[in-house]
């Protein structure tokens, strides 16, 4: 957040005196029981003795719940500049969710101050493999948005000489994996049996559809890089290799 809040970015605050409302940022108030004069809690912890700061009488500390409900109903303008106006006890949460917050990238000091945008976009391209042990108020992408796409290649099987073409399909945010061999005219779906802490490596159990290949055989996928991934097909058995392929991103 930009700076901190004075009296000058409310609304309206004509209908309270801002000269005996404290501007705290916890709106932790408490009034004093002799003159009820208004002051921040952690102020009134700081008093060395039991006077007024005030009126200078001995006094008892009381929560002021009416105003903080007063205070925390008034309209003040985002500090972020984004244009926005929210009650003043809503100020926080709206921060956190504002579409001009600023970040600061918790892995390195190469970014400081960014837009939502463009520090997300640093996080995918520079720290993609990093487990960052926090939550972010705003939305990131699937780490293995890399895999959405259509991926082709030539298959190769080990215990023949035949070849067939491959074209993978996939779109992770509709759960959509389709795989296809057009030389066999066989088509089918993926379901996800499993897949690695970084999503670098997924298995699959293969269902076909359409055609006569091998139905019921299961499927590992693994990242070589951002347009490349290997293909490996078992088949009866999880534990027997039958075929494999690397596959290319179409642009």
């Amino acid at each position: 957040m930009k700076g901190q809040y004075t009296w000058g970015n409310f609304i309206d605050i004509s209908r309270v005196r801002t000269r005996e409302l404290p501007l705290g940022a916890s709106q932790n108030f408490e009034e004093t029981s002799c003159c009820h004069q208004l002051f921040c809690k952690i102020c009134l912890i700081k008093v060395d003795n039991s006077n007024c700061p005030n009126c200078r009488q001995t006094f008892t500390a009381v929560d002021a719940h009416f105003a903080r409900r007063l205070i925390g109903n008034l309209q003040v303008s985002c500090l972020n500049g984004c244009g926005q106006t929210v009650n003043y006890s809503d100020k926080e949460t709206h921060a956190r969710y504002c579409s001009k917050r600023l970040f600061n990238c918790p892995v390195c000091e190469n970014f400081t101050n960014g837009v939502k945008q463009s520090f997300l976009t640093h996080l995918m391209s520079k720290h993609e493999n990093f487990l960052i042990d926090c939550i972010f108020p705003v939305e990131i992408p699937n780490s293995s948005s890399w895999l959405n796409g259509v991926w082709t290649g030539v298959g190769y099987q080990l215990n023949s000489a035949s070849t067939w073409s491959i074209r993978l399909t996939i779109d992770e945010n509709e759960n959509k994996y389709l795989i296809e061999y057009p030389s066999l005219d066989g088509s089918g779906e993926w379901t996800v049996l499993k897949k690695d802490a970084n999503d670098h490596r997924y298995v699959f159990h293969e269902k076909i559809i359409a055609g006569q290949c091998t139905n019921d055989g299961q499927a590992i996928v693994t990242k070589i890089n951002n347009k490349l991934i290997s293909f490996s097909y078992f088949w009866p058995s999880p534990n027997d290799l039958s075929a494999f392929s690397t596959l290319k991103k179409k642009e």
